[in-house]
């Protein structure tokens, strides 16, 4: 009855339940009678519809199959999704937010971090709490706090009239979103648990889940992703000296954006129609999302660069010098690249000179990213072992065939790294095929035999800022020295880095959050480089209106505003251990957990970028660079190969031995040797040979396309007086904004990827970088 009443609701108010200004407060009523306004269409056919499409895209995504039967220790995340959203078919929703959220519901049962659907006009809505979470350590326990909410969501708190003295910092005894008797009587940290398991979709593991709970998604419910709460408030009983205090707090909704003509719909209306399409259009340029407001800055001391989003900085522990860099993004506004490849290099030269005894590289919830700005900047700060991109592959499915005939995927952005050469063979040659498993929908090609040269169209303008890093690139510190800090949220193409590190073993990884015998943390999560998304698909039918083909593919959605993205690429353990797994899918990145070196549970405010917090964090994981792991050796010049016994490496060539860590993780055992790692210029290939890293030389690029774009440069530089070469040490110059010469380059890629004479836009080169 009351799920039948809150469905009726929004009709009895009509379509001007949906008054609200930008960053309008409005009580719980209200928004939930205004998210749940919009009714179903019927005469669109918009849930058969949108289902089908949603089942069509899915035969494009990488882990479709491997959602029925997920490798270990993944079992308990198997889920039909196919099956599910057919079954949704057979129900009756009245409003779009019934019908949306159910079918995010089915897709969120994978906990497949790329794998979402954004719901219509959900993006620019939250429902938050006046107060957040922190979680602290106290001996082998971690307790919940309330605490502020950040600066973005202060409105909040101050339409709830609640006093910050009395409650800021209290400790959390119990809390339920229901009331229940039963979930107050649980510990608060196993509830945020439960709770982060069965709604954050963002990691497949319980410590990344827990963060993102803690962090943000308990306390703040973006409505593209999250259901409206299930009740008007949350009861929470808080420590009172002695005694406890049951208190409970109103959940408000805050929109990021004016609501056109009091009508939700107005930003999300049926795509049947041109007029239709307009007033959608017309409705996005005039608003933002929510999301926008997690990626505004956040405050940083006074040495930090605001546009780049880096800060480094030296501080002392024990009297002896570290450093620290914080990478927030690998995905700088495009007019601030070279500026932030100087930095970079600014800051490892300062290390350097400064002979610092650790670096510490914060990449904690780092998610976007210009993918071979993060691979090249890695590279420049572990050296030229540094494998460039992992074996990636590709499903073949029903859409990659129809792009594939209509030759749009005969060019790739990669180079095969073993041999430098230019692929130019579509991934459909069957010299690149392999079957994974005999009749497995995942026949898939594989870009190279070990590694590939990432090079995607969309940064080829950025590669004359990227080359500088050429100029001084080698290991800048041995990985005893270096670690990756993370908080299990390194998602997409960071995610991939991170695990790569550990993997070729360049640097011990300490993640910050919970542990405990039943919780499971993985250093990063969703490691991709390729999403793709039904808006680019439809972008790809929009640039190709005269081939019959292409316009087969489905799409669009039935309602405006409807997004779903999903990996294209799945990518493989760098790892020979972990390629050896014979378990489908046990042998991809995505399914691999990568428990951290070292764990340490502290849970950094929203706020901690402040310079005294942020030092404290440094001095406090620097404690372990006093202790190693079993991994980690340190180079030792008398270790001369073939000198080790029982080393299966001894008569490997230009190797670097060294000897091994100690077995209490106190110092090194100098009376032993093992190998290290294959010297700079080399890479270990999978027949335990070092083998020289091919120089992948402007050659790779195709000269008519090049040759122009350089002299363009070189004219413009002059004209416009030239790029400075002279890199004044820690001043942080803004980069001089050169011309964006990305349409010259899509020119010329279109007229090779046109079809009969049409332009096209390339499949993979249009996927985003994440």
């Amino acid at each position: 009855m009351l799920v039948l009443l809150l469905r009726i609701v929004p009709f009895i108010y009509g379509a001007s339940v949906c008054g609200f200004s930008k960053m309008d407060v409005v009580s719980y009523k209200e928004g939930r009678n205004c998210i749940q306004s919009i009714k179903i269409s019927e005469e669109s056919n918009e849930v058969n519809g949108t289902i089908s499409i949603i089942k069509s895209y899915l035969q494009n995504n990488a882990y479709t199959d491997l959602y029925l039967s997920p490798p270990e220790p993944f079992k308990q995340y198997k889920a039909d999704i196919l099956a599910d959203l057919e079954t949704l078919k057979t129900q009756q929703f009245l409003t779009t937010y019934d019908f949306y959220s159910s079918v995010s519901s089915v897709l969120k049962s994978a906990k497949d971090p790329n794998l979402r659907l954004t719901r219509p006009c959900g993006d620019f809505l939250a429902f938050v709490l006046p107060f957040g979470l922190h979680a602290e350590n106290s001996g082998s326990k971690t307790k919940l706090y309330l605490s502020m909410l950040p600066t973005q969501f202060k409105s909040v708190f101050e339409q709830s009239g609640l006093s910050r003295t009395k409650y800021e910092n209290r400790e959390i005894l119990g809390i339920s979103e229901t009331g229940s008797s039963t979930d107050l009587a649980m510990d608060p940290v196993e509830y945020l648990i439960s709770w982060a398991e069965s709604n954050v979709f963002i990691s497949r593991t319980e410590a990344g889940q827990f963060n993102r709970a803690v962090q943000r998604d308990f306390a703040i419910r973006i409505q593209d992703n999250y259901d409206i709460p299930p009740r008007d408030k949350v009861t929470f009983i808080l420590k009172d000296g002695s005694d406890k205090e049951v208190v409970e707090f109103d959940w408000y909704l805050i929109t990021e954006t004016n609501i056109q003509r009091n009508n939700l719909q107005f930003h999300c209306k049926l795509s049947a129609t041109n007029e239709a399409q307009e007033q959608n259009d017309i409705a996005l340029s005039t608003r933002s999302s929510i999301e926008h407001l997690f990626m505004s800055k956040p405050e940083l001391p006074s040495n930090a660069d605001p546009q780049t989003g880096l800060l480094a900085f030296i501080f002392d522990h024990k009297g002896k010098p570290y450093g620290f860099l914080r990478i927030q993004t690998f995905d700088p506004d495009d007019g601030v690249v070279y500026q932030f490849v100087k930095e970079i290099m600014d800051y490892m030269d300062d290390f350097e000179k400064e002979k610092i005894e650790g670096l510490i590289i914060d990449l904690r919830s780092n998610t976007h990213a210009k993918t071979e700005l993060a691979l090249r900047t890695m590279q420049y700060i572990f050296g030229k072992q540094f494998p460039l991109f992992p074996e990636m592959d590709v499903r073949q499915s029903a859409i990659h065939t129809i792009l594939h005939k209509s030759k749009l995927l005969t060019k790739t952005p990669y180079y095969r790294f073993r041999s430098a050469t230019n692929i130019t063979t579509s991934w459909y040659d069957t010299t690149q095929t392999k079957i994974v498993a005999a009749g497995s929908k995942r026949q898939s090609v594989k870009y190279s035999q070990r590694y590939t040269k990432y090079n995607d169209a969309s940064e080829l303008n950025f590669t004359q800022y990227y080359d500088y890093y050429d100029k001084n690139i080698h290991q800048h510190f041995p990985p005893h020295k270096v670690f990756i800090l993370t908080d299990g949220l390194c998602a997409n193409a960071t995610g991939l880095i991170v695990k790569q590190i550990q993997e070729t073993k360049l640097a011990r990884v300490v993640g910050l959050g919970q542990t405990g015998e039943n919780v499971v943390f993985d250093i990063a999560t969703g490691p991709s480089a390729k999403v793709m998304s039904s808006v680019e698909i439809e972008k790809i039918k929009k640039d190709n209106p005269s081939n019959k083909l292409v316009q087969t593919i489905p799409g669009p959605f039935p309602r405006n505003d409807v997004q779903l993205l999903w990996t294209v690429e799945e990518a493989y353990s760098f790892d020979r251990e972990n390629r050896k797994k014979t378990e489908t899918g046990a042998d991809l990145l995505e399914f691999i957990v990568h428990e951290p070196d070292h764990i340490v549970q502290q849970f950094p405010r929203y706020n901690e970028y402040t310079g005294q917090k942020l030092i404290k964090l440094a001095q406090d994981i620097a404690q372990l660079f006093t202790v190693c792991v079993p991994w980690n050796a340190i180079e030792n010049s008398t270790c001369k190969s073939g000198t080790v016994a029982g080393d299966p490496l001894k008569k490997v060539k230009n190797a670097i031995y060294g000897n091994p860590c100690n077995d209490d993780g106190k110092g090194f055992n100098t009376s032993s040797c093992v190998f290290i790692r294959c010297k700079e210029d080399y890479f270990l290939d999978t027949d335990d040979v070092c083998k020289k890293v091919p120089i992948l030389s402007t050659s790779l690029y195709a000269w008519e396309v090049i040759v122009p774009i350089l002299l363009l440069v070189l004219i413009v530089g002059v004209l416009a007086g030239g790029l400075t070469l002279y890199w004044k040490k820690l001043a942080h110059p803004k980069a001089t904004k050169t011309e964006d010469y990305q349409q010259i380059f899509e020119k010329e890629e279109n007229k090779e990827l046109g079809f009969n004479g049409e332009t096209g836009t390339s499949f993979l080169d249009s996927a985003t970088d994440v």
